[in-house]
């Protein structure tokens, strides 16, 4: 069934469905809990890709949020070749809301993470920030920046440069930060540098 998208309505171009790969079968069946999160998650991926009208969108990513952390696994799989920028839009706020810092820093360290995923994460953990509920902000933005940080150094240069841009939304400057930073300014490729200088010059209020 087509889920092509009135793009002047909700996305750019059309959103295809996404395919969901149901846990392998056991030997032990799984407890009712994991079928009511698997099923609950496809129920809300179905009415998130079929939302034609603003409305729509509204109510399916109101619902796709409710489904709580045991959907986390889901989304995070799910998300790894994620093609519709609805879907990315959603899935980003959902994880943001529901999913650890832990849990999103072992999935960008799970083998064949693709770097669009780490991309992806590196933009969730900023927004995580915004999200009400943090018992302990400080201690969660603590580790927030010490990934952020360690990930400058990933291979890829547009993860390098999407977690520098993170940084800088974030808006938290200390020690560690301006040292990641600084040490972008010898990165191998220009567009990595301008981003650490331009980081580096909105942190510290320069003109």
């Amino acid at each position: 069934m087509s889920t092509e998208t009135n793009a002047a309505s909700l996305t750019e171009g059309s959103v295809p469905r996404g395919r969901f790969a149901p846990p392998a079968q056991a030997s032990v069946p799984a407890p009712e809990p994991v079928y009511a999160a698997i099923n609950g998650f496809r129920a809300a991926l179905r009415q998130l890709d079929g939302a034609r009208t603003w409305p729509d969108l509204e109510r399916a990513t109101s619902e796709f949020l409710a489904l709580g952390q045991d959907a986390v696994p889901h989304v995070l799989r799910e998300l790894r070749h994620i093609q519709s920028s609805k879907r990315a839009e959603v899935f980003h706020l959902f994880l943001a809301t529901h999913a650890s810092v832990e849990a999103l820093v072992d999935a960008t360290r799970e083998p064949g993470c693709p770097e669009e995923l780490r991309i992806a994460l590196a933009r969730v953990l900023g927004l995580s920030l915004d999200q009400p509920g943090t018992s302990d902000r400080d201690l969660k933005l603590r580790g927030i920046i010490s990934t952020l940080c360690a990930m400058t150094r990933e291979p890829e240069i547009s993860v390098r440069i999407a977690v520098i841009d993170t940084l800088s939304s974030i808006g938290y400057a200390d020690a560690q930060v301006f040292d990641a930073l600084e040490a972008r300014l010898q990165d191998d490729n220009m567009g990595v540098r301008s981003a650490a200088q331009e980081a580096l010059t909105e942190l510290r209020g320069e003109p």
